[in-house]
């Protein structure tokens, strides 16, 4: 290993590397797959076959993409394929599946949408809550946009920022309606 990197990660982190890294060769020895260079796919195997919580999966592909770098292979974990195994952004179209529609009609269902604050807020809440999880908007980017980032024109929605540009259709829902018109309602 490179010294550089020894002084980067802690005494710590290495152990807990070494110690992910003893699991996935293990695991692909007895799947008689290959360690180094492993293939995303492989890694997404790996995942699947050594169930653990989400944050723990994500430390498993750290060690494994800190051993490919090492020896100078490529890193697994910023597979499209692995990052989507991981929850994690991708960079590919956004595209939510039917059971995420559903929990977000659940959750658009249970916001105010009547009164003076209560309404106010829950109408920026659906807002958020369809922004985010129905058009991919990553959260960070929400906190910056503005009235005039959105546009609305024959039923599709368009986001324009300066971090990137998002469209949806609109289903007739009300949820991310214009603020100016659902004071007047």
């Amino acid at each position: 290993m490179p010294p550089s990197l020894a002084r980067v990660l802690s005494v710590r982190t290495l152990r807990t590397y070494a110690a992910d890294w003893a699991l996935f060769t293990d695991w692909c020895a007895a799947t008689d797959t290959t360690a180094p260079p492993a293939d995303p796919l492989v890694v997404v195997d790996f995942l699947h076959g050594c169930p653990a919580a989400l944050a723990t999966q994500r430390c498993r592909v750290a060690a494994i993409d800190h051993h490919h770098t090492a020896h100078g292979y490529e890193r697994p974990g910023e597979s499209v394929v692995v990052r989507a195994a991981l929850g994690r952004p991708t960079g590919e179209p956004f595209q939510p599946t039917e059971t995420d529609r559903d929990a977000v009609e659940a959750a658009l269902r249970g916001l105010p949408s009547h009164g003076w604050t209560q309404g106010m807020f829950g109408r920026r809440d659906r807002c958020l809550v369809v922004l985010s999880q129905l058009a991919g908007v990553p959260y960070q980017h929400l906190a910056t946009l503005t009235a005039g980032d959105v546009h609305i024109e024959e039923g599709v929605a368009t986001i324009r920022s300066p971090a990137g540009e998002w469209t949806t259709s609109a289903d007739g829902d009300a949820s991310c309606a214009d603020p100016a018109r659902s004071r007047a309602g």
